[in-house]
Protein backbone atom coordinates (compact mmCIF):
# COMPACT_ATOMS: atom_id res chain seq x y z
CA UNK A 1 0.00 0.00 0.00
CA UNK A 2 1.41 3.30 -1.36
CA UNK A 3 0.10 6.88 -0.55
CA UNK A 4 1.86 10.22 -0.46
CA UNK A 5 2.50 12.44 2.32
CA UNK A 6 2.41 16.13 2.39
CA UNK A 7 2.44 19.02 5.20
CA UNK A 8 2.78 22.53 5.34
CA UNK A 9 1.92 23.77 2.03
CA UNK A 10 0.10 27.27 3.67
CA UNK A 11 -2.16 27.31 0.63
CA UNK A 12 0.83 27.23 -2.08
CA UNK A 13 -1.08 26.08 -5.17
CA UNK A 14 1.86 25.04 -7.32
CA UNK A 15 2.53 22.54 -4.40
CA UNK A 16 -1.33 21.81 -4.18
CA UNK A 17 -1.16 21.46 -7.49
CA UNK A 18 1.78 19.06 -8.47
CA UNK A 19 0.59 16.55 -6.23
CA UNK A 20 -2.25 14.07 -8.08
CA UNK A 21 -0.80 13.37 -10.92
CA UNK A 22 2.43 12.85 -8.96
CA UNK A 23 0.18 10.44 -6.81
CA UNK A 24 -0.82 8.61 -9.61
CA UNK A 25 1.87 8.59 -11.32
CA UNK A 26 4.09 6.69 -8.53
CA UNK A 27 1.11 4.36 -8.44
CA UNK A 28 -0.07 5.80 -4.59
CA UNK A 29 -3.43 5.34 -3.43
CA UNK A 30 -3.59 8.69 -1.46
CA UNK A 31 -2.26 12.01 -0.81
CA UNK A 32 -2.19 12.98 3.19
CA UNK A 33 -2.12 16.21 4.12
CA UNK A 34 -0.57 16.74 7.60
CA UNK A 35 -1.57 20.13 8.25
CA UNK A 36 -1.47 23.74 7.98
CA UNK A 37 -3.21 23.88 4.53
CA UNK A 38 -4.90 26.96 4.01
CA UNK A 39 -2.66 30.49 2.91
CA UNK A 40 -1.29 32.83 5.52
CA UNK A 41 -0.92 36.50 5.43
CA UNK A 42 -2.98 39.95 4.88
CA UNK A 43 -6.77 39.00 4.63
CA UNK A 44 -6.30 35.85 6.13
CA UNK A 45 -10.18 35.57 7.01
CA UNK A 46 -11.01 36.26 3.18
CA UNK A 47 -8.21 34.25 1.90
CA UNK A 48 -8.78 30.75 3.50
CA UNK A 49 -12.45 31.48 3.00
CA UNK A 50 -11.94 31.56 -0.74
CA UNK A 51 -8.96 29.01 -0.93
CA UNK A 52 -11.39 26.20 0.51
CA UNK A 53 -14.46 27.87 -1.64
CA UNK A 54 -13.07 28.39 -4.55
CA UNK A 55 -9.62 26.45 -4.89
CA UNK A 56 -10.33 23.30 -3.05
CA UNK A 57 -13.76 21.62 -5.07
CA UNK A 58 -11.71 21.68 -8.42
CA UNK A 59 -8.68 20.28 -6.65
CA UNK A 60 -10.71 17.09 -5.75
CA UNK A 61 -12.28 17.01 -8.95
CA UNK A 62 -9.01 16.27 -10.40
CA UNK A 63 -7.80 13.70 -7.19
CA UNK A 64 -11.22 12.35 -8.20
CA UNK A 65 -10.44 12.17 -11.98
CA UNK A 66 -6.62 10.69 -10.99
CA UNK A 67 -8.11 8.18 -8.69
CA UNK A 68 -6.93 9.30 -5.81
CA UNK A 69 -8.34 9.94 -2.40
CA UNK A 70 -7.49 12.98 -0.56
CA UNK A 71 -7.28 12.86 3.44
CA UNK A 72 -6.01 16.58 5.01
CA UNK A 73 -6.43 17.93 8.40
CA UNK A 74 -6.14 21.80 10.03
CA UNK A 75 -3.07 22.71 11.37
CA UNK A 76 -2.05 25.65 13.99
CA UNK A 77 -2.64 28.31 10.94
CA UNK A 78 -5.85 26.94 9.81
CA UNK A 79 -8.58 29.44 11.55
CA UNK A 80 -11.24 27.27 12.84
CA UNK A 81 -13.57 29.63 12.39
CA UNK A 82 -12.75 28.31 8.57
CA UNK A 83 -13.30 24.72 9.50
CA UNK A 84 -17.57 24.46 8.82
CA UNK A 85 -16.36 25.98 5.01
CA UNK A 86 -14.26 22.86 4.82
CA UNK A 87 -16.56 20.24 5.90
CA UNK A 88 -19.27 21.79 3.60
CA UNK A 89 -16.35 21.07 0.58
CA UNK A 90 -15.50 17.95 1.85
CA UNK A 91 -18.58 16.32 2.21
CA UNK A 92 -19.86 17.06 -1.87
CA UNK A 93 -16.63 15.00 -3.10
CA UNK A 94 -16.61 11.52 -2.05
CA UNK A 95 -12.49 11.58 -2.63
CA UNK A 96 -12.09 14.10 0.47
CA UNK A 97 -11.62 13.12 4.16
CA UNK A 98 -11.15 15.20 7.44
CA UNK A 99 -8.54 13.19 9.47
CA UNK A 100 -9.68 14.17 12.50
CA UNK A 101 -13.18 12.82 12.29
CA UNK A 102 -12.67 8.77 12.56
CA UNK A 103 -10.29 6.11 12.12
CA UNK A 104 -10.48 5.87 8.24
CA UNK A 105 -9.51 2.22 6.48
CA UNK A 106 -7.30 2.11 3.61
CA UNK A 107 -6.41 -0.78 1.62
CA UNK A 108 -5.32 -4.29 3.04
CA UNK A 109 -6.29 -3.38 6.40
CA UNK A 110 -4.46 -0.40 7.40
CA UNK A 111 -6.27 2.76 9.52
CA UNK A 112 -5.34 6.03 9.92
CA UNK A 113 -6.50 9.26 11.86
CA UNK A 114 -5.12 12.64 12.56
CA UNK A 115 -5.09 14.79 15.81
CA UNK A 116 -4.25 18.88 14.88
CA UNK A 117 -3.50 20.66 18.25
CA UNK A 118 -0.27 21.68 19.12
CA UNK A 119 1.03 22.75 22.46
CA UNK A 120 0.79 26.73 22.80
CA UNK A 121 3.68 29.15 20.68
CA UNK A 122 4.57 32.82 21.47
CA UNK A 123 2.10 33.04 18.06
CA UNK A 124 -1.11 35.36 19.05
CA UNK A 125 -3.41 32.87 17.35
CA UNK A 126 -4.99 29.97 19.61
CA UNK A 127 -7.21 28.57 18.09
CA UNK A 128 -5.84 24.96 17.84
CA UNK A 129 -3.42 25.93 20.65
CA UNK A 130 -3.29 23.83 24.14
CA UNK A 131 -1.44 23.02 26.87
CA UNK A 132 0.62 19.98 25.85
CA UNK A 133 -0.75 18.21 29.30
CA UNK A 134 -1.47 19.38 32.64
CA UNK A 135 1.06 21.54 34.96
CA UNK A 136 2.80 22.13 31.26
CA UNK A 137 4.74 25.98 31.34
CA UNK A 138 3.68 27.89 28.28
CA UNK A 139 6.66 29.45 26.72
CA UNK A 140 6.64 33.45 26.76
CA UNK A 141 3.93 35.31 24.01
CA UNK A 142 5.44 37.21 21.74
CA UNK A 143 1.95 39.00 20.74
CA UNK A 144 -1.60 39.69 22.33
CA UNK A 145 -3.37 36.30 22.40
CA UNK A 146 -6.19 35.35 19.89
CA UNK A 147 -9.09 33.56 18.52
CA UNK A 148 -11.51 33.10 15.64
CA UNK A 149 -15.02 33.45 15.55
CA UNK A 150 -18.12 33.78 13.89
CA UNK A 151 -17.24 37.30 13.59
CA UNK A 152 -13.72 37.50 12.70
CA UNK A 153 -10.15 37.48 15.53
CA UNK A 154 -11.63 37.92 19.27
CA UNK A 155 -9.21 38.98 21.75
CA UNK A 156 -8.96 36.63 24.55
CA UNK A 157 -8.80 38.39 27.79
CA UNK A 158 -7.64 36.00 30.79
CA UNK A 159 -5.23 33.27 28.30
CA UNK A 160 -4.26 31.89 31.67
CA UNK A 161 -7.80 31.05 32.41
CA UNK A 162 -8.46 30.27 28.68
CA UNK A 163 -6.19 27.18 28.74
CA UNK A 164 -7.13 26.04 31.97
CA UNK A 165 -10.42 25.00 31.15
CA UNK A 166 -9.36 23.54 27.40
CA UNK A 167 -8.43 20.13 27.02
CA UNK A 168 -4.77 19.46 27.47
CA UNK A 169 -2.84 17.61 23.99
CA UNK A 170 -2.70 14.96 26.10
CA UNK A 171 -6.14 14.75 26.88
CA UNK A 172 -6.83 15.03 23.24
CA UNK A 173 -4.72 11.71 22.73
CA UNK A 174 -6.67 10.15 25.30
CA UNK A 175 -10.11 10.22 23.53
CA UNK A 176 -8.53 8.77 20.42
CA UNK A 177 -9.58 5.24 20.25
CA UNK A 178 -6.89 2.81 20.14
CA UNK A 179 -7.98 -0.51 22.12
CA UNK A 180 -10.08 -1.40 18.75
CA UNK A 181 -7.78 -0.55 16.22
CA UNK A 182 -5.02 -2.89 15.31
CA UNK A 183 -2.42 -0.66 15.89
CA UNK A 184 0.21 -2.72 14.14
CA UNK A 185 -1.96 -1.43 11.37
CA UNK A 186 -2.78 1.80 12.01
CA UNK A 187 -1.25 5.44 11.06
CA UNK A 188 -1.43 8.47 12.95
CA UNK A 189 -1.08 11.74 12.15
CA UNK A 190 -0.20 14.91 14.67
CA UNK A 191 1.02 18.55 13.61
CA UNK A 192 2.78 18.34 16.40
CA UNK A 193 6.12 16.00 16.33
CA UNK A 194 6.67 14.00 19.22
CA UNK A 195 9.52 15.95 21.71
CA UNK A 196 12.68 13.68 21.78
CA UNK A 197 13.46 12.68 18.20
CA UNK A 198 15.30 15.65 16.60
CA UNK A 199 11.92 16.02 14.75
CA UNK A 200 10.31 19.16 16.28
CA UNK A 201 13.77 21.39 16.30
CA UNK A 202 13.06 25.05 15.56
CA UNK A 203 16.31 26.74 13.36
CA UNK A 204 16.46 30.92 13.34
CA UNK A 205 17.42 32.69 16.87
CA UNK A 206 16.26 29.64 18.38
CA UNK A 207 18.50 26.95 16.57
CA UNK A 208 18.37 23.95 18.22
CA UNK A 209 15.12 24.38 20.65
CA UNK A 210 13.25 21.23 21.23
CA UNK A 211 9.50 22.22 20.53
CA UNK A 212 7.97 18.90 20.03
CA UNK A 213 5.14 17.30 22.10
CA UNK A 214 6.10 15.23 25.00
CA UNK A 215 2.33 14.00 25.21
CA UNK A 216 2.33 12.73 21.80
CA UNK A 217 5.88 10.75 22.48
CA UNK A 218 4.34 9.64 25.47
CA UNK A 219 1.15 8.63 23.27
CA UNK A 220 3.63 6.84 20.67
CA UNK A 221 5.16 5.18 23.36
CA UNK A 222 2.34 3.46 25.26
CA UNK A 223 0.22 2.22 21.72
CA UNK A 224 2.87 1.51 19.19
CA UNK A 225 1.41 2.12 16.18
CA UNK A 226 3.43 0.69 12.81
CA UNK A 227 3.45 4.91 11.80
CA UNK A 228 2.86 8.34 12.79
CA UNK A 229 3.24 11.44 10.39
CA UNK A 230 4.04 15.16 11.89
CA UNK A 231 4.58 18.11 10.35
CA UNK A 232 4.44 22.09 12.13
CA UNK A 233 8.23 22.85 12.80
CA UNK A 234 9.28 23.27 8.65
CA UNK A 235 13.22 23.27 9.49
CA UNK A 236 13.71 20.76 11.78
CA UNK A 237 14.96 18.04 9.01
CA UNK A 238 17.48 20.43 7.90
CA UNK A 239 18.67 21.62 11.15
CA UNK A 240 19.09 17.90 12.58
CA UNK A 241 19.59 15.98 9.86
CA UNK A 242 16.55 13.86 11.28
CA UNK A 243 13.23 13.32 9.34
CA UNK A 244 12.47 9.53 10.19
CA UNK A 245 12.64 8.07 13.86
CA UNK A 246 11.70 5.19 16.25
CA UNK A 247 9.88 5.36 19.17
CA UNK A 248 9.82 1.48 20.08
CA UNK A 249 8.39 -0.19 16.83
CA UNK A 250 6.92 3.00 15.38
CA UNK A 251 8.47 4.59 12.71
CA UNK A 252 8.14 8.40 13.16
CA UNK A 253 8.63 10.57 9.99
CA UNK A 254 8.59 14.52 10.19
CA UNK A 255 9.61 15.57 6.16
CA UNK A 256 9.75 19.51 6.87
CA UNK A 257 8.32 21.15 3.89
CA UNK A 258 10.52 23.93 1.73
CA UNK A 259 7.71 24.96 0.11
CA UNK A 260 8.85 28.01 -2.27
CA UNK A 261 12.21 26.23 -2.97
CA UNK A 262 11.12 23.11 -3.44
CA UNK A 263 8.00 20.93 -2.75
CA UNK A 264 8.87 18.83 0.15
CA UNK A 265 6.88 15.39 -0.25
CA UNK A 266 6.96 11.77 1.00
CA UNK A 267 6.85 8.58 -0.70
CA UNK A 268 5.49 5.73 1.56
CA UNK A 269 5.15 2.20 0.96
CA UNK A 270 3.93 -0.09 3.48
CA UNK A 271 3.57 -3.66 2.89
CA UNK A 272 5.16 -7.61 3.61
CA UNK A 273 8.50 -6.45 4.46
CA UNK A 274 7.83 -2.96 6.52
CA UNK A 275 7.43 0.72 6.07
CA UNK A 276 9.82 2.74 3.45
CA UNK A 277 9.46 6.24 3.43
CA UNK A 278 11.57 7.77 0.59
CA UNK A 279 11.99 11.85 1.32
CA UNK A 280 11.86 14.04 -2.02
CA UNK A 281 12.30 17.74 -3.41
CA UNK A 282 10.43 18.33 -6.72
CA UNK A 283 10.81 21.63 -8.26
CA UNK A 284 7.25 23.36 -9.45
Amino acid sequence: MRFVYITDLHGWQDGFDALPDFTAANGAVAIVNGGDMLPKGDSILKAQKRFIQSYLPEYFRRCQAAGVRFYGMFGNDDLASRLPYWREVISAHECAFDLTDRWHELPDGYQIRGVNYVPDAPFGLKDWMVLDSSGWARPLQACRAIVTGPNGFEAIPDVECFFAVRPTLADVLANVPADSVDMGKAILVTHAPPDGLGLGTLGGLLRGKDVGSAAVHVWIEKHQPLLTLHGHIHESPDVTGIHTARIGRAICHQPGQKAQLALTVSVVDIGETGVEIERRFLPV
